[in-house]
């Protein structure tokens, strides 16, 4: 399961930070928790990859309420905000063996390649956890990460370097091997851009790692959902596909089934009652093959 959760030091509970069409009481983080709590159980997931989630409520509420059914989980902090992202498990079925870090660097310029020279640290990073599959002995690499949010070409590059160095570092860990990889990411880019080249998503789909979108080459698949997020922030109405669950093909999992997207969306779009984020969350059914 990947979700971005819209961390409350984010969603504007305590002042407007955008989303003035949201009904107040709907952005209310002791509203909004309960919430995303019951989403997750409902779906049951066996490992959960989540972004925007404040440090704070990893430790006092996201945590202890998933260990009290059984999961375990790491988070890893931004290095410049109050949010980060974290991978939890269902500790009956997966063991946590390692975990590893990544502060992606890029530089300002969008000229291909960077010189090492001009290359600067960002705030995001890409947490990846080795995993045990206590029913088969078999290891699964899961990956989470939340690309940079600048929406122009400038940001694209960004982007692009961000993932090419968190596929690198894989490729260069596991290339030599057949281990399966999943890698549930806020990439905030789409597949296609009508605005500047889209860069990051068909350079996933194109590394020699050998990372496809699950929603996108599943079983009877039609694509990438029509979006992942749908909000209305600062006047301004956004309906994109950003976020995914991509797997390594040809080693050992195969899809089974993904989570279609609610069609039943508020006229104020999301975050809503129903809805406490502003991402919808994507489900992959994967089996061993």
């Amino acid at each position: 399961m990947q979700w971005n959760l819209l961390a409350d030091s984010l969603c504007g509970s305590e002042g407007s930070k955008g989303f003035e069409r949201a009904p107040p009481e709907s952005l209310r983080w002791e509203f909004r928790k309960n919430r995303i709590l019951e989403h997750i159980l409902e779906l049951d997931p066996t490992i959960l990859c989540v972004q925007e989630l404040d440090e704070p409520h990893f430790d006092d509420w996201i945590l202890p309420s998933l260990k009290s059914i059984g999961f375990d989980g790491v988070f890893e902090k931004k290095p410049n905000s109050v949010d980060g992202s974290a991978i939890f498990v269902n500790s009956e079925r997966f063991s946590i063996a390692s975990t590893k870090s990544i502060r992606y660097a890029a530089s300002p310029s969008s000229d291909t390649p960077p010189s090492p020279t001009d290359l600067f640290p960002q705030n995001q990073k890409a947490l990846i956890v080795q995993l045990l599959d206590k029913h088969s002995s078999r290891p699964l690499i899961v990956t989470v990460t939340h690309l940079k949010a600048e929406k122009n070409e400038l940001g694209e590059s960004i982007r692009y370097q961000e993932m090419k160095t968190l596929l690198d570092s894989l490729l260069s860990d596991y290339g030599t091997t057949s281990t399966p990889i999943i890698i549930a990411a806020d990439l905030n880019a789409t597949p296609t851009s009508n605005h500047y080249p889209a860069r990051v998503y068909p350079f996933i789909e194109q590394h020699s790692l050998g990372m496809q979108s699950s929603y996108a080459n599943g079983r009877g698949s039609d694509g990438e959902p029509e979006y992942t997020t749908w909000k209305v922030r600062k006047g301004q109405e956004s309906r994109h596909t950003i976020d995914y669950i991509f797997y390594r093909v040809n080693c050992g999992l195969e899809v089974v089934s993904t989570l279609d997207m609610p069609v039943d969306v508020d006229d104020d779009r999301i975050p809503s009652f129903r809805y406490p984020s502003d991402h919808f969350s994507l489900l992959t059914e994967f089996e061993w093959c």
